[in-house]
């Protein structure tokens, strides 16, 4: 019986040294980054309103800059500047607002086509509320023989903040 009590107790101490654990322990650090998005608004622009002689030849209007002395076309309403926007972040040396090249205006009736080219902003101003106000101006381009009709289009502005 003390033979088979020793081979208890030998047994008994190996399966305990078998179950031993050993614990190991490291610390993780986790960082976060936020970013603050940059909010953009931009006003329903006052429509443009054009006079244009008949039989026209090309026609290129620089909208922040309109003559007021053309024999060719008269600006009766909009265009200075072309759009007004307001940006949460004020963009000089941080940041700039996306334009595209061209932006294609097509005739509502007659499907002929204006152009605005030379898309670029302007910093208007830095109100009090913390909103900063800028203008998008542009240049349209009419063509020769253009037709009486309302020209409509769209583009995107977006806002790149640093």
């Amino acid at each position: 019986m003390r033979k088979y009590f020793l081979l208890s107790a030998v047994a008994l101490m190996t399966a305990s040294n078998v179950m031993a654990a050993t614990t190991a322990s490291t610390d993780v650090e986790i960082s976060a980054s936020i970013e603050l998005m940059s909010n953009i608004n931009c006003y329903e622009p006052e429509p443009l309103s054009l006079s244009v002689r008949a039989g026209n030849d090309d026609l290129s209007i620089d909208l922040a800059n309109p003559s007021t002395s053309s024999t060719d076309y008269m600006l009766i309403a909009g265009g200075n500047p072309l759009v007004e926007c307001s940006i949460t972040h004020k963009l000089e040396g941080r940041g700039s607002i996306d334009l595209p090249e061209t932006v294609t205006l097509t005739g509502t009736s007659s499907e002929k086509k204006l152009t605005l080219t030379n898309l670029s902003e302007m910093f208007i101003a830095e109100p009090m509320s913390g909103v900063y106000a800028y203008g998008i101006d542009a240049t349209l381009n009419i063509p020769a023989n253009i037709d009486q009709d309302t020209y409509t289009g769209t583009f995107t502005i977006s806002a790149t903040y640093e």
